[in-house]
């Protein structure tokens, strides 16, 4: 049996939460393959980190690899603030509009 339901409203604090967990676990399987694929970069084109022309070598390598780490967290707060600001901007705007229509099969 088909059900229409309508999306008036959808909890901030709880699409903030989710988006958030969601953009983190991206964050970590993407990651790993931008390491890679500047590791790759650097070693078949070694003119992008010019080690002779800087005073300390490894430190693009440095700033990178902790760019890197940093980057599942910085992913996870701005995928909750995106969601909170997601969610709110959908609160105002259904006020106007009614909301989304959706159609639900039940199942038993």
């Amino acid at each position: 049996m088909l059900r229409r339901v309508r999306l008036k409203q959808i909890a901030p604090m709880r699409l903030g939460i989710t988006v958030a967990v969601l953009q983190g676990v991206l964050s970590l399987i993407f990651v790993p393959v931008l390491l890679f694929a500047g590791g790759l970069a650097a070693y078949f084109e070694p003119s992008i980190f010019p080690a002779n022309l800087s005073p300390l070598p490894g430190v693009p390598w440095v700033f990178f690899g902790v760019g890197a780490l940093f980057m599942p967290i910085a992913n996870g707060v701005a995928g909750f603030l995106g969601g909170i600001l997601i969610a709110t901007v959908y609160n105002i705007v259904t006020r106007w509009t009614g909301g989304v229509d959706i159609v639900i099969d039940e199942k038993e």
